[in-house]
């Protein structure tokens, strides 16, 4: 991005009101009259000292354009401005709080300065298509209608899409006025479709699209879009149909619906839209909310692996997004049904093993290995795991005494090590076929074959402190007992029994204690000491 505006300043209503740019803005737009916008904002007077800050109160202050509910300054002043933009307004008393002043800290006839960031903003009759706010859709005419598309739904439309260049209008690359789209085509944008579905029949409106739910980076040269673009749809519902509702379907048509939503979430997963993916997964599982007591016994082992699978899939979709503990669950849901996935079992046990859960780690990694012992990334995964624990233990016992043999720790960053030693995959996406594991495995063989001697990590650089096998077997097992033993057996028993005989013997002969005293008096007073 340009830094061409970057310490520019703008004189205001006659200078009524100057704006100094600190850090430049995004694209063109600015927030319209009416517009709900959200700021930080820094308020000092010309001498430095601040009378308010909702930094220091780490939350966004958020007001309407236009509306007269703040300074004129700022009404004025923030809408000149771009998402993003950092500046400083500097607003004359007229602007701000006039003869008045407001409270203690802002005398009358004060010229202010605000440090303002634009943070975001809302048109006004603009809702939200997404939580993170990145497709919005602006109503223009609300038909009244109940019914809105499902999941599945074909949806006739007129529409236009533009490239947004500001102020929801652009270079148009589709105009058409009687258009059927059908929401599973996985080459409509994702942002699109999240539109149609919270649109009615009869419904006029404008749908916003951030390029993550366009086409990203890449555009998409059919329709000469360029990468990184803002997309804005004019589009007006003329006709819907729904397929039927998940209570109307007979339990053959949940199972076909089921794999058929599982398919398109595949294709999504391998064009990289995971967050598509991930929800096409998630909606399988509404279709069997009432589980599956009506089943045939076939029918019940396909529904099992169709939740396995689902599941599977949505956990390697956490484990990319580094969410280790929605892994967890995931995979643990995935394993019920499906108890010796290698794959999955993989997949928890990298999420046990990045929280720091070495235990539930290793017990992984074993049945893993006892499924395929020639995994390769789970044996780097278990040495690495292994040899932490084992350092620590001993690291431990240094401390402590060997006290404490139960220690876990390994650390994110050697984790990741031992996984680029083995040069593991990131994963191996969802669904493979049989023949795709098969030649994975073979491929496996061959490398192991040429490591049978002693398996290495190549070119790793935890190579010296992986320790390995006898090495981490010593301090386990042999510096524990002698070094517990020792101060039980010597300071105590010992040092009792010499003054009961001294005890005895002063009784005895008085003479003999008084020959003795000089050396036994000395260890009488360290006892009782």
């Amino acid at each position: 991005m340009s830094n061409k505006e970057e310490g520019k300043t703008v004189t205001l209503e006659n200078g009524g009101i100057i704006k100094k740019i600190l850090k430049e803005g995004e694209g063109n737009e600015t927030p319209p009259n009416g517009s709900k916008v959200r700021v930080h904002y820094v308020g000092t007077l010309t001498n430095g000292d601040k009378f308010d800050s909702s930094r220091d109160r780490d939350e966004p202050f958020e007001f309407e354009i236009g509306a007269g509910k703040v300074i004129k300054g700022w009404d004025l002043g923030v809408a000149t401005m771009k998402k993003g933009e950092k500046a400083i307004l500097t607003c004359k008393p007229e602007y701000a709080y006039g003869e008045a002043g407001s409270g203690p800290k802002i005398p009358p006839n004060s010229t202010l300065n605000f440090e303002v960031e634009l943070l975001s903003w809302e048109e006004k009759g603009k809702e939200n298509v997404t939580d993170d706010g990145l497709v919005q859709k602006l109503v223009l005419f609300e038909s009244g209608a109940y019914e809105t598309p499902r999941e599945g739904a074909s949806v006739e439309v007129k529409i236009k899409g533009m490239i947004d260049e500001g102020k929801g209008e652009g270079k148009v690359f589709l105009d058409k006025n009687d258009f059927k789209i059908d929401l599973d085509d996985p080459e409509i944008p994702e942002g699109l479709e999240e539109g149609l579905l919270k649109m009615s029949k009869g419904e006029h409106a404008k749908i916003f699209v951030d390029p993550k739910y366009g086409y990203g980076e890449k555009g998409y040269k059919p329709l000469k879009i360029p990468g990184n673009a803002k997309l804005v749809y004019d589009v007006t519902v003329t006709n819907l149909t729904n397929p039927k509702a998940t209570w109307e379907l007979n339990k053959s048509e949940k199972l076909q619906l089921g794999q058929k939503r599982k398919e398109l979430a595949n294709t999504s997963y391998k064009r990289g839209e995971l967050r598509r993916a991930y929800k096409r997964w998630d909606n399988i599982s509404s279709l069997f909310q009432a589980g599956d007591k009506d089943f045939e016994p076939e029918e019940k082992k396909e529904l099992a692996k169709l939740k396995a699978t689902c599941n599977a899939n949505m956990a390697a979709v956490r484990l990319k997004e580094k969410n280790f503990t929605s892994v967890i669950d995931l995979a643990t849901k995935a394993l019920q049904d499906e108890p010796d996935n290698p794959k999955v079992l993989l997949r928890r046990a990298t999420a046990y093993a990045h929280l720091k859960q070495n235990d539930e780690a290793s017990e992984d990694l074993k049945k893993l290995l006892t499924l395929d012992s020639k995994n390769a990334e789970a044996i780097a995964l278990k040495k690495a795991v292994d040899a932490r624990i084992a350092k620590e233990k001993e690291k431990q016992r240094k401390l402590f005494g060997g006290f404490f043999n139960k220690v876990q720790l390994v650390s994110e960053k050697e984790i990741q090590q031992a996984m680029a030693e083995s040069k593991m995959p990131d994963l191996d996406g969802p669904d493979s076929s049989d023949e795709e594991d098969e030649k994975k495995r073979e491929i496996k063989k061959e490398v192991k074959s040429e490591m049978k001697e002693e398996p290495k990590m190549e070119d790793s650089p935890e190579e010296q402190d992986a320790v390995p096998e006898k090495p981490v077997e010593k301090p386990v097992e042999k510096p524990v007992e002698k070094p517990v033993e020792k101060p039980v057996e010597k300071p105590v028993e010992k040092p009792v029994e010499k003054r009961a005989d001294e005890l005895q013997a002063a009784q005895a002969s008085p003479k003999k204690g008084k020959k003795k005293e000089g050396k036994k008096g000395g260890s009488k007073k360290k006892g009782k000491n």
